[in-house]
């Protein structure tokens, strides 16, 4: 019986047989995202995180040391939320007081926006990524090589930092702010899938509501 025909070659021009996976984990709150990052490390990766989640870096920490790993093939960044000033509070709960929801929704600047900077904190990150433990510089995140792993601890910090872009301190937001939010971060995850040649992770909180 003959041999069956070769298969030919490919002739997608997007096709890169050196480029990492990028993988979507979704789970609840202290279901082991953070720390199951290691296994990157474990299959022999650099892995470098950017958190926006607090204490991401104490999970990252006990991973490696439960496991016995290199921490110097461990790279972290941590970009905080947004924590408003008393002031910021304060002015914002005279205008609830003062003002309905539709007013309030109808603020077309936001509140204080210069005071939310979060999001572009990380896209800098993402375009020199700052290790926090060693202090060295990597680099653009979309040059790393297939022999680096670059994970987002959580999309859900994300979500609330491009948000946060929008209408700072408002404290509403309508479906047109929602949008341009939204859009914000599809272009982010559009970069990091599409031009990262390393392997990326995205770490999601699942909503029950």
């Amino acid at each position: 019986m003959p041999d069956a025909p070769a298969a030919p070659p490919t002739t997608d021009s997007t096709f890169d047989p050196l480029k990492g996976s990028s993988t979507l984990v979704l789970g609840g709150v202290g279901t082991g995202k953070t720390y199951s990052l290691t296994t990157l490390m474990e299959a022999g990766l650099e892995l470098f995180v950017q958190i926006t989640d607090p204490g991401g870096e104490e999970s990252l920490l006990d991973a490696v040391s439960d496991k016995g790993l290199d921490i110097n093939k461990l790279h972290w960044n941590y970009t905080p939320p947004a924590i408003p000033e008393w002031d910021t509070l304060i002015h914002m709960a005279d205008m609830v007081k003062m003002m309905g929801y539709k007013d309030l929704g109808e603020i077309k600047q936001g509140i204080n926006k210069d005071k939310y900077q979060q999001y572009w904190a990380v896209l800098q990150n993402f375009k020199n990524f700052h290790c926090q433990r060693t202090g060295e510089d990597f680099g653009p995140v979309d040059f790393f090589t297939p022999d680096r792993a670059l994970a987002v601890d959580t999309l859900t910090g994300i979500n609330q930092m491009a948000l946060d872009m929008v209408v700072g301190a408002k404290p509403t937001a309508h479906v047109g702010e929602y949008g341009v939010g939204m859009k914000a971060e599809e272009m982010l995850l559009m970069k990091l899938t599409g031009a990262c040649k390393c392997f990326l992770v995205v770490n999601g909180h699942t909503d029950r509501g």
